[in-house]
């Protein structure tokens, strides 16, 4: 485990848009710089460009949570129906 005291994290990731996602499209093929700073601080921006956008590591934790219990019961209730159809069949 490391502990950030003063010097961020940074990686760049490339391909890391879907298509469509919120309507927001492509990125003009810009790789994400992403940086994990010192304060709970999770920092993205686009490769060449300086607009950044922070969000706090507690955000970005619960953001994902919410996504994979939506994930989870998205595929209970397909199972369900699933199971339905095959009875009343």
């Amino acid at each position: 485990m490391t502990v950030l005291e003063k010097k961020p994290v940074v990686r760049e990731i490339k391909e890391w848009k879907r298509r469509g996602l919120w309507g927001m499209g492509g990125s003009g093929g810009r790789n994400l710089i992403m940086s994990i700073e010192p304060g709970n601080i999770v920092s993205f921006r686009e490769k060449g460009l300086r607009k950044r956008y922070d969000v706090d590591i507690e955000s970005v934790f619960n953001l994902a949570v919410r996504r994979t219990t939506l994930k989870d019961e998205q595929e209970k209730r397909k199972a369900k129906e699933a199971k339905r159809r095959a009875r009343g069949s």
